[in-house]
């Protein structure tokens, strides 16, 4: 059996976190852009960009996508270090393990919001570690 890549995870997830409700339409995932778009029988959509790495990210078209990227240290560096940029987006941000199939997920502006943000780092950090590193 082939190893999951970051979009097949995705995937999975989303049909998991909708296995209950059954509120999916349908699943469109564009192996080209690294996206899996997903309508909603009420007609909403939700936009997922899957990223090995978060520097391949194109930060100022980013409005209220999920991305989901791997927990690796790069990927919390460049959260940090973008954070002022994305801090006012409505985004979420999903940082996932796929061998363990554990994830941790934050939303910068709701985060910036209740937060101080001398315990920004401290705080990433913490969320990063929770989860073992993904290889």
């Amino acid at each position: 059996m082939s190893e999951m890549n970051i979009l097949d995870w995705a995937v999975a997830y989303i049909k998991y976190k909708d296995s209950v409700h059954g509120k999916i339409k349908s699943i469109d995932v564009d192996n080209s852009h690294d996206k899996v778009e997903v309508v909603f029988k009420d007609e909403t959509k939700a936009t997922y960009l899957c990223k090995d790495k978060l520097e391949e990210l194109n930060v100022s078209s980013l409005k209220n996508e999920k991305v989901v990227c791997l927990n690796k240290k790069d990927n919390l560096n460049w959260l940090i270090s973008n954070w002022e940029t994305i801090k006012d987006k409505s985004c979420i941000f999903l940082f996932v393990n796929i061998k363990q199939s554990e994830n941790w997920a934050i939303n910068p502006h709701i985060h910036s919001s209740v937060t101080d943000k001398s315990a920004l780092k401290s705080g990433l950090k913490a969320l990063f570690e929770s989860i073992p590193e993904a290889n």
